[in-house]
């Protein structure tokens, strides 16, 4: 029964069960599978950017540790002979000379055979001996400095964390107010400040000048 003035419908204005608009599972699963793959794509893609991204860093960096030290004036051997000389009053034999010089490596030698030996050193975890605190291995100093490093990592990442987070909860809960004025300003300064300098310039204020702080040691 359908009530004057309204016709009954065709049957071509029926809805069928096969229309997927009227019948969400014949396009649920279409538009799934086809949501899905750019997803997967989309990650895989993002993995191998970051990955060929670390990559070049890792290379460029290798080829700056390298060249940057031999536009420097002199050289590691020839300063190290330098200092045996002030030391020990006498040059060293020229069977010392050869060893210095093949392990801080020769100035006359070619760069490409320099950069051969380098990287041989380096695929080994040979990363030489200190200049400054000869003979002692490079690796013993990292070694040494590495537990205070992850130590003062951790426990900066964490009290940034927990300063950062009430500040931000305390400011967003009622913003406009005059702890916001000054706090969000000041934020906004610092953090377009690069981290390193910005560090250089603290440690400088507080235990250079002021000595309220020690400026080496634990």
């Amino acid at each position: 029964m359908t009530s004057p003035g309204h016709p009954e419908p065709t049957a071509q204005e029926l809805p069928t069960t096969a229309d997927p608009a009227v019948d969400p599972s014949h396009a649920q699963p279409q538009t799934s599978g086809r949501s899905r793959r750019p997803h997967r794509r989309g990650g895989g893609a993002l993995l191998l950017k970051r990955l060929g991204t670390y990559l070049i860093v890792a290379v460029v960096s290798v080829l700056l540790n390298f060249i940057l030290p031999r536009f420097m004036p002199g050289d590691p051997a020839t300063q190290l002979i330098k200092d045996i000389v002030a030391k020990t009053g006498a040059p060293p034999s020229g069977y010392q000379m050869r060893l210095i010089k093949a392990r801080y490596g020769d100035p006359d030698r070619s760069v490409l055979l320099q950069f051969w030996d380098y990287l041989v050193q380096l695929a080994h975890g040979d990363l030489g001996k200190s200049i400054e605190y000869y003979p002692v291995n490079v690796t013993t100093l990292i070694n040494q400095a590495l537990p205070w490093t992850l130590y003062l990592a951790i426990a900066s990442t964490i009290l940034g964390w927990i300063v950062g987070t009430w500040l931000g909860v305390r400011l967003g809960w009622k913003p406009g107010r005059k702890l916001d004025s000054i706090v969000t300003p000041l934020s906004m300064f610092f953090s377009s400040i690069p981290a390193f300098w910005l560090g250089l310039l603290i440690v400088w204020y507080f235990a250079y000048k002021n000595g309220w702080f020690p400026n080496q040691g634990a």
